[in-house]
């Protein structure tokens, strides 16, 4: 296991927002305060933009799916055994330190760099916000379904713990960021860094990951902090949401630039399926922005969906 300690993050602030008297951490592009989660929102209506054009919605539409799939493809892993996982039941079990995606890339970029088989290039990054905790045993060769199967990676640890994010941690922040990098052929390769620690989880080869491999490195865009478009998001909804749903899960997903979108995108995700949810139906809520400006690229969505 390559054991990182990310720097120290901010002061906690309450739940999923923060102290609005505390500047946003990591010193990132677009780094500004966020209201407090609770607190009235009265958000300052956005100047208005001309329409895009029809390619762009279709690349904008493109983002949106593609936000959902790295989510997807990462609670597979517990739906399908791959990561045999339990939660902590009636409390939030393993509760771990936040930190910030800029804390937490250049330690995942390591791991993937020492890593056999590649080279592996980061594309995309989640960072996973739990009410309880979820811990799982690891090892061995897995069967993912018809498109992908499963194998741990080399350095994996005997057990993975995804902690639960403390209740006042800032908009921007989780306690668990999970690294997705792309390897030759259609493989993809799963780094976790939580708790002051960055290491790998398993690999995953097939057809299914064909649409995450496709984008570009992070390295080569200049993403907004986190907390920027997690403060949009809550502005626009995402805090009713999470308000009427208290046991969602929010996520933060970053992806590489792809055709026609050279700076990325964030999306910020909040779903009512469980990580270890194999069946059965909830409701996700999401809205997607440009990674190097911060502007909203979609509008909010909120529907059903399959667990």
């Amino acid at each position: 296991m390559a054991a990182n300690s990310p720097a120290s993050g901010p002061p906690t602030q309450s739940v999923y927002g923060s102290d609005p008297s505390t500047p946003a951490p990591d010193g990132m592009p677009g780094a500004t305060t966020a209201p407090a989660y609770g607190q009235a929102w009265s958000p300052v209506a956005p100047a208005p933009t001309p329409p895009p054009s029809h390619p762009r919605r279709s690349l904008l539409l493109a983002v949106v799916v593609v936000v959902v799939v790295v989510a997807v493809l990462l609670a597979a892993l517990f739906a399908l055994g791959v990561f045999k996982g339990s939660s902590s039941g009636g409390g939030p079990g393993v509760v771990g330190p936040v930190s910030y995606y800029a804390q937490d890339v250049a330690p995942a970029q390591s791991v993937a760099s020492s890593q056999s088989n590649g080279p592996w290039t980061i594309v995309a990054a989640e960072g996973i916000n739990l009410t309880s905790s979820i811990s799982s045993p690891s090892g061995g060769d897995f069967a993912g379904g018809p498109d992908c199967t499963y194998q741990t990676a080399a350095g994996a640890p005997s057990t993975i713990v995804l902690p639960a994010t403390p209740s006042d941690a800032p908009l921007g922040s989780a306690s668990a960021w999970v690294f997705i990098a792309a390897g030759p052929g259609d493989t993809l390769l799963y780094i976790l860094s939580a708790e002051g620690s960055t290491y790998p989880m398993v690999v995953g080869q097939g057809s299914c990951v064909t649409g995450i491999t496709s984008f570009g490195a992070l390295s080569a865009i200049s993403p907004v902090n986190a907390t920027v478009i997690a403060t949009a998001a809550f502005a626009n909804g995402a805090a009713s949401f999470v308000s009427s749903h208290p046991g969602a899960t929010l996520t933060y997903v970053l992806l590489g630039a792809g055709t026609g979108d050279p700076s990325g995108a964030w999306g910020v995700e909040v779903s009512t399926c469980g990580f270890t949810s194999s069946g059965g139906t909830g409701t996700i809520w999401i809205q997607d922005f440009d990674a190097g400006s911060g502007a909203a690229i979609s509008s909010t969505s909120s529907q059903s969906e399959a667990c």
